[in-house]
């Protein structure tokens, strides 16, 4: 009897042992990916503040006045990135607090770190892509050959994102009983997601997913295929346009795809694992969903240029501010 319980005491300590390795892991894997998304807000924050200094000749300007004055594309992106760091830090928090120990415990800690933050996150990027087709599809030089019912459908993304994050929050929150509630259960020392979890949760965001981010594929390829047909004359005058429609209708579809391969990874191995490993996943997806708005914001060449600037700035060469025209300064960094 005592080296059956000497066996069963064993085990429980190499399990919590493992639990432990893998727990720091992740926190080491969490801060990394926290520090890439910090570099990249103050990255285009520091390029939105070098464009503020050039163009209203700054030094007698502050910084909170430079805040409220941001563009509202480069305030959407900055706001999104924003929320994806603030989702980060609260898993990396999650992780150093000690290991939750029951089924509500485990279920609180999925809802708030998980389903509640991943949606948010995803909202916020799609708000960004649909602020990105709308200020492309609202253009002067491109309202003479968009066809009439694009606004209605981007209005009509709009509502259905808002109202799809809108659905996935009371889901998430609202108790609906029986295999409807997104739950985790303790067991065997972690936490797992629950059958239903894994059933109903992946389910609805990949529907809100698909359907949200089809809209906005839809309207990226309407204002491709309309920048095409239009004349000579009219292309040349939208120059930025050419690359930044077509650039923004694949990453549209990257953003997409990648959504979508992490919620078939939820569904299909979301109970077998402990709910902390499954987390990495997500926070991979999001982060691609950030890289894919940063170059959906701006060109390559021009972000390479910038970092460099940046980079010869810090080790003290000449400063020698980037040159644009006013016309170029309402769709880039």
């Amino acid at each position: 009897m005592s080296g059956e319980i000497d066996n069963d005491v064993l085990e429980s300590q190499e399990a919590g042992f493992g639990h432990s390795v893998g727990r720091i892991v992740l926190v080491v894997f969490d801060f990394v990916i926290f520090l890439l998304e910090v570099l990249v807000f103050c990255f285009v924050l520091k390029c939105s503040w070098s464009n503020y200094r050039e163009t209203k000749g700054i030094q007698k300007k502050s910084f909170l006045h430079f805040l409220r004055h941001l563009p509202p594309l480069k305030s959407c992106f900055l706001a999104s990135n924003f929320i994806i760091l603030i989702s980060t830090g609260l898993f990396i928090i999650r992780l150093l607090l000690p290991p939750a120990t029951t089924t509500f415990q485990c279920s609180l800690g999925l809802k708030i770190t998980g389903p509640t933050c991943y949606t948010t996150e995803l909202a916020s990027v799609y708000l960004y892509l649909w602020a990105r087709q709308y200020y492309l599809h609202s253009s002067e030089a491109l309202k003479s050959v968009l066809p009439k019912w694009l606004p209605v459908l981007s209005k009509i993304s709009l509502i259905l994102t808002i109202g799809g994050y809108l659905l996935q929050i009371i889901i998430i929150w609202v108790p609906i009983g029986g295999s409807g509630d997104v739950k985790s259960v303790y067991k065997d020392g972690a936490c797992f997601h629950s059958a239903s979890s894994v059933a109903i949760f992946p389910f609805v965001v990949a529907f809100a997913t698909v359907v949200t981010q089809t809209t906005y594929v839809i309207l990226f390829y309407v204002i491709v295929r309309s920048l095409k047909k239009a004349n000579q004359e009219v292309n040349h005058r939208k120059s930025n346009l050419n690359w930044m429609a077509p650039r923004c209708l694949k990453l549209a579809i990257a953003c997409i795809g990648s959504d979508c391969l992490t919620m078939l990874f939820l569904n299909i191995v979301g109970q077998y694992i402990p709910e902390i490993y499954v987390h990495p996943v997500p926070r991979i997806d999001v982060f691609i969903n950030l890289i894919c708005m940063l170059f959906c914001f701006n060109r390559k060449s021009e972000l390479a240029s910038k970092a460099l600037s940046i980079i010869t700035k810090n080790k003290g060469a000449p400063k020698r501010p980037l040159r644009m025209s006013s016309s170029h300064r309402t769709t880039t960094l």
